[in-house]
């Protein structure tokens, strides 16, 4: 697992101590967009997990799918993506140069929880947003990050659960082959560990709840 958090002002060496204030939002956003590009470069995409999640709170929403639009090849090693909207953020879309079905996939293998007072909801914009650029959209009952999380909460770990299942059973067989020395169960496990591959591409319906 990575945790990261953005800061809202990154100081200098020559900076005076003392208030200051929050960096512009442009400013942030290119920070966040070229962190998320060096972790993946350097640990993510070099890792042998089976499964990568990303999931972004607030700013880091627009880093990640900077991400995803400038490095297209992402989606063949994310299994899901998740992200927490506030109103003061503005949603976009996924939309790949030379990967038509970029977009398709984004729809598939996301959840974006839109607070319930973003712009989006608005009456002009809700055909707008059924477009899969924009992956599976959730309207929360709550307008703020924290309140948003906590509701949607047992939503995510159940997803996390639910794709992960096979890795999971893969694992155990991997164990007991490992505590009872059988040979006979290693087949098993490979035939586990295909099919975890498989479901980390294949679409998941999943309910939006509060939608």
């Amino acid at each position: 697992m990575i945790d990261v958090n953005i800061p809202k002002h990154v100081t200098d060496v020559e900076d005076e101590l003392g208030y200051a204030e929050a960096d512009k939002a442009n400013v942030r956003a290119d920070a966040t967009k070229e962190l998320a590009l060096y972790l993946w470069e350097n640990y993510i995409e070099v890792s042998s997990a089976t499964h990568v999640f990303f999931l972004g709170v607030g700013d880091a929403y627009k880093g990640l799918t900077d991400l995803l639009n400038t490095n297209e090849n992402c989606a063949d090693r994310i299994t899901y993506v998740v992200n927490f909207v506030a109103a003061s953020t503005a949603f976009q879309g996924v939309k790949g140069n030379s990967n038509e079905q970029l977009s398709s996939w984004y729809y598939q293998h996301s959840l974006i929880f839109l607070a319930n007072d973003h712009s989006a909801w608005d009456p002009e914009y809700v055909r707008t947003i059924r477009r899969k650029k924009y992956g599976k959209l959730v309207q929360s009952p709550f307008k703020t990050l924290k309140r948003m999380m906590e509701e949607h909460k047992s939503q995510v770990f159940e997803l996390l659960l639910e794709e992960t299942q096979d890795w999971r059973e893969n694992v155990k067989t991997e164990r007991k082959i490992t505590r009872d020395g059988t040979t006979g169960t290693r087949e098993t496990a490979l035939r586990l560990s295909e099919r975890s591959k498989r479901a980390s591409s294949a679409p998941l319906k999943v309910n939006g709840h509060g939608s």
